[in-house]
């Protein structure tokens, strides 16, 4: 290679960013003829050699599934491997070429090769031939799935690598109308797995990106000749993430994404569908002119030509069904998302049918003549699908009769009302079948029926739910829209229930019976959908109770809304999948079971006209940090924690080595194979003994998945810690769902911790010890004392309640008792802080819906916490301790980097590691959490307060930086709290 690193060819402007790492061929080297070399040839040439290795790989081509043979192969052509010749080919440009144009090269054969390639120089994925495509655009056009799925899972442990497969995506074929990797997948209708994993990796600009007719990938995607719910799904998923990010900062009003592109024809992504549904619709009845269809035996032979043409894949009527479903999400999705002017571009473009997604009557007078209503109602046209129905309270006059209604329900029965039933009952004859939000106001003194209400709703499907009517009986929220056609719901929600609520507001009276009601089994949990749930409280003026029983019948309702709807949930999975366990694990993960906590808010009224009074807080006495603390605390931990991974991968931070901080993690074993933290693990150990075969059972393997679900959590606080899993005994739990662990199981692996030179013990479940004898417990007594000399902190989950005794052997000094906050940043469960904690740190439940709302690359997520013995909160603190711990070494090292040694450096490089002595020890870890942020009463630590600036100052920094000085100022700060 030395020698050819002066062989370049000269780049333009707008290419030479791209392509500098990159070693040439001139072209004069090359082209020489194919069948003979010429008598000077010099055999060592780069072309002559670049000639060679493609030559050997196409007579090589079977072997290279054997490790052996592409070891050979890479060795032997290791210096052209990465070249580039002059008319940008590369050897993977002709590798995958290869498997394009000869059918006797099999692509599992050839993937050991490719995938080499890939890893080692991932910068040949950002190379266009001359053709102007990438090997990654090439192996797309294979139509060979293997190929494609191949390259992607490179990037699955390699951000290098992910990074040039993105750019790959990115990159146009200006020979192909400029299509990206992502048009021309769904253009070809290549194999749906690949398709996933493209929109996966791609970042949100990739998705955007349109091709000379100004059309997107997705716009190609709702053309393919396959459709593909799941890619719709995740397509909706992806702009939904960003959404959230552009909101986040605050740009509402300019909200515009890869959904809302408009094409040059004029259509989006919904229209452009459509348009190409009715040219293909046109084109077989054109075609069906020119070549009348026979009668008989060749009539069906027609027929059955038709439904396997490919060239009508929309009239097979399975494929139509599936892209009206696909139409149908993508059009609620965008009513869900979008104001109202863009909704009707995106359906209807210009308009000039002058059709209407919303229903607003406020205005009107209190009083209106039947047929004057139905007169104004018939001069509007209205969608099949509305944004919203806001109507007052108004009464209709109905001394004429009218088909809508029976003579009967036009009368007053006693004080209930029929009046808004006419509107409704309208709707449904015009065709609206689903309106995403209805408001409606309703009288105090006589209200609408329950009977009016719920048939005003028979064949229409409401989202949003908020009909101001006091005490609403739950039977008529959970049987809204009951004579909706089953087919439309039946894919989306449990069969106990086809109601698609996903939010409800709810008057109440004040008496504690209704609140019962609504929580029952069968009132709100029973909705499949269900979300939010908004309470309107009454005045204190306006309620008999004392605030007090207020506020704990409204805590009960918040108790027993969680219990139900998580039974609920668990009851529809088994009742889905009872004849398939691998349905159950399914559907136990999926978005869509019911698992999704419900957010319950209370708004209680004032007089004199004044806003609504919000009573999140009533009901739960405990102390209200945010109402999203526990997320703010996760981004800004994990947000660190990123920056101090990315700032010691930097080259310039090779040179140097950090000290590793080894956290062993007393659980019931890590799944090692195949888990995102393998890399993390640095071997491990087991005590627990598998009575069946008298053997220990690996240390690698999680029983019940604790242990790997504790060591991601782990490594999501840290990305840099190394874990020693310790594999111990693992007690079922109690009737609370708390799991324990044996105390001479945690004895030994204590003492194995101390021989491995742990910096952090972990012990992620309650030490049985009110069972333990009295020799394991003293066993037990003395490992703690030698862990305490070596100054190794732990981190223990706290006790629940003040009776347990579990964490009492763990002196103060030693252990960090971490109790778990629920996403307000109360502590979880109760009024008040654990009795014994230290902090109280975000846990499953807030982990899990983390998970959901977060746009997280899926490797990043924490997988299985079904159970409600993970104690995710523990290792959370642990991962937290070991960033700070790697963020010291960091800004140690910057502040010395390229500078000589001054006089004295002696003395103060023995400072620093004094310092980092203390800072890994309890007592100094204890300082630095405290000085990262304030303390609630509940005890939660409020930890952006500090690495928030630090986070941004981070994000700003250049390559040449090389003072961190916020965090350096904090660590300053730190050591001066230390020594006082």
């Amino acid at each position: 290679m030395d020698d050819l690193s002066s062989i370049h060819i000269p780049l333009s402007a707008s290419e030479g960013n791209d392509y500098a790492d990159l070693d040439y061929i001139p072209e004069s080297e090359l082209d020489d003829d194919d069948d003979e070399y010429a008598p000077d040839d010099d055999f060592d040439s780069p072309r002559a050699r670049f000639r060679a290795a493609t030559m050997e790989m196409e007579k090589r081509h079977f072997k290279f599934a054997e490790p052996q043979a592409l070891y050979d192969f890479l060795y032997e052509f290791r210096d052209v491997i990465g070249l580039v010749t002059e008319d940008y080919t590369t050897i993977l440009h002709v590798a995958i070429r290869f498997v394009k144009d000869n059918h006797s090269a099999r692509s599992r054969n050839m993937m050991p090769l490719i995938q080499s390639i890939v890893k080692d120089h991932p910068m040949l994925l950002r190379q266009r031939d001359s053709d102007g495509m990438t090997p990654l655009y090439i192996a797309i056009c294979t139509r060979k799935p293997l190929l494609v799925e191949g390259i992607l899972s490179c990037c699955a442990q390699d951000p290098e690598c992910e990074s040039a497969v993105q750019d790959s995506i990115e990159i146009p074929c200006v020979r192909q109308n400029g299509k990206t990797c992502l048009h021309i997948a769904f253009e070809l209708a290549i194999r749906q797995k690949s398709v996933i994993q493209l929109i996966k990796i791609a970042r949100d600009e990739a998705l955007a990106l349109q091709d000379y007719d100004g059309r997107t990938p997705l716009h190609y995607a709702v053309n393919c000749r396959t459709p593909s719910m799941d890619a719709a799904r995740l397509f909706i998923q992806r702009d939904g993430e960003m959404l959230k990010k552009i909101e986040s900062k605050g740009n509402t009003d300019s909200v515009e994404t890869f959904l809302d592109v408009i094409d040059r024809s004029g259509n989006s992504i919904y229209r452009h569908h459509l348009a190409m549904r009715e040219r293909s619709r046109d084109m077989l009845q054109q075609r069906e002119t020119r070549h009348p269809t026979a009668t008989g035996v060749f009539q069906k032979t027609n027929k059955r030509r038709t439904l396997l043409s490919t060239d009508d894949p929309w009239e097979i009527p399975a494929v139509a069904r599936e892209w009206d479903d696909i139409l149908r999400e993508l059009k609620l999705h965008y009513l869900r998302t979008r104001n109202a002017t863009r909704a009707v571009s995106f359906l209807y473009g210009s308009n000039l049918d002058d059709i209407e997604l919303q229903l607003h009557l406020h205005g009107l007078p209190s009083n209106v003549e039947a047929t004057s209503l139905l007169d104004l109602l018939s001069s509007v046209k209205l969608g099949e699908t509305l944004q919203y129905v806001s109507l007052p309270d108004i009464q209709v006059d109905f001394t004429r009769r009218f088909p809508l209604m029976s003579h009967n329900n036009t009368k007053k029965s006693g004080k209930a009302r029929w009046d808004l039933q006419i509107i409704f009952g309208y709707l449904g004859a015009q065709g609206v079948r689903h309106i995403i939000r209805v408001d409606v106001d309703d009288s105090k003194e006589f209200p609408h029926s329950d009977e009016a209400i719920l048939k005003s709703f028979g064949m229409i499907t409401v989202e949003v739910f908020n009909w101001k009517k006091v005490d609403l009986d739950p039977r008529v929220i959970c049987n809204l829209g009951s004579k909706v056609a089953r087919e439309e719901v039946e894919s989306v929600v449990p069969k106990t229930c086809h109601s698609q609520l996903r939010e409800v507001t709810l008057s109440w009276s004040g008496n504690n019976t209704t609140l019962r009601a609504w929580s029952e089994p069968e009132g709100l949990p029973l909705l499949p959908l269900l979300r939010k749930i908004i309470i309107l409280v009454p005045s204190e003026e306006e309620i008999a109770e004392s605030p007090d029983w207020v506020s704990a019948c409204l805590e009960e309702f918040r108790r027993r809304m969680g219990r139900n709807a998580s039974t609920k949930a668990d009851s529809s999975v088994v009742e889905e999948g009872d004849n398939d366990d691998t349905s159950k694990t399914k559907d136990s993960s999926s978005s869509e079971s019911g698992r999704k906590p419900i957010e319950i808010h209370f708004v209680q009224s004032r007089e004199n006209g004044q806003d609504p009074e919000n009573l999140n807080t009533l009901g739960r006495p405990r102390l209200n940090v945010e109402s999203r603390a526990g997320y703010r605390w996760l981004d800004t931990v994990y947000g660190f924690a990123d920056m101090i991974k990315k700032s010691w991968d930097h080259p310039d931070m090779r040179k140097y080595t950090a000290n590793d901080v080894v956290v062993a993690l007393i659980d019931d074993g890590v799944d090692v194979y195949g888990s995102p933290v393998s890399a993390n693990i640095i071997g491990g150990k087991s005590f627990a003994l598998d009575k069946t075969k008298n053997m220990p059972s690996p240390y690698f393997i999680s029983e019940l998945g604790h242990g790997t679900a504790m060591a991601e959590a782990l490594k999501r606080a840290c990305p840099l810690v190394k874990i020693y899993p310790i594999r111990v005994n693992i007690d079922g739990g109690s009737e609370s769902g708390q799991s324990s662990v044996e105390a001479r199981s945690v004895a030994l692996a204590i003492e194995t911790a101390i021989n491995r030179n742990a910096n952090i013990i972990l012990i992620a479940s309650p030490v049985e010890v009110a069972n333990s004898s009295p020799q394991d417990r003293a066993y037990l007594e003395d490992m703690l004392q030698k862990a305490n000399e070596r100054d190794i902190p732990f981190f223990i989950p706290s006790d629940s309640n003040a009776e347990s005794q579990s964490s009492y052997i763990f002196s103060s000094n030693v252990a960090f008792r971490i109790g778990e906050a629920s996403v307000d940043g109360g502590a979880a469960g109760r009024s008040d802080s654990p009795p014994d904690a230290d902090f109280i740190f975000p846990g499953r439940e807030v982990v899990a819906q983390h998970n959901v709302e977060s746009p997280l690359h899926p490797s990043d997520r924490i997988q299985d916490l079904n159970s409600a013995s993970i104690n995710i909160n523990v290792s959370l603190a642990a991962g937290l301790a070991a960033t700070l711990i790697y963020a010291f070494q960091l800004v140690r090292l910057k502040s010395t980097a390229g500078t000589p040694p001054p006089i004295g450096s002696e003395t103060s490089h023995q400072d620093e590691l004094e310092h980092l002595a203390k800072l890994q020890r309890h007592d100094g870890m204890m300082k630095a959490f405290q000085h990262l942020g304030s303390v609630t009463e509940s005890r939660f630590l409020k930890v952006w307060e500090a690495l928030d600036p630090i986070v941004d100052e981070m994000k700003h920094l250049t390559v040449e930086d090389q003072e961190l000085k916020l965090l350096s100022h904090w660590f300053s700060q730190l050591r001066y709290t230390e020594d006082r």
